[in-house]
């Protein structure tokens, strides 16, 4: 494969990665303030678990991603 076939391949393959990844984030967003609500949760902390869980989730992701490939699944 040419280099610029092989960039424009990666740039799509983490577009992709990146969008699947903001799917599961947003899917997520409407269900966590009812059941931290159900729980008996404040209106503020519905709101800060609201803001914190998609960055949490794409923060711990990659360092997560990079363990795995080095340590492997099974022994993570």
């Amino acid at each position: 494969m040419r280099k610029e076939t092989s960039s424009r391949l990666i740039y799509y393959l983490s577009l992709i990665g990146f969008f699947a990844i903001f799917s599961t984030t947003i899917s997520k967003t409407p269900v966590l303030p009812l059941y931290v609500s159900a729980l008996g949760g404040k209106e503020i902390i519905i709101g800060l678990i609201s803001a914190f869980s998609p960055l949490a989730g794409i923060l711990f992701s990659f360092p997560v991603g990079i363990l795995s490939d080095r340590i492997g699944r099974k022994k993570l």
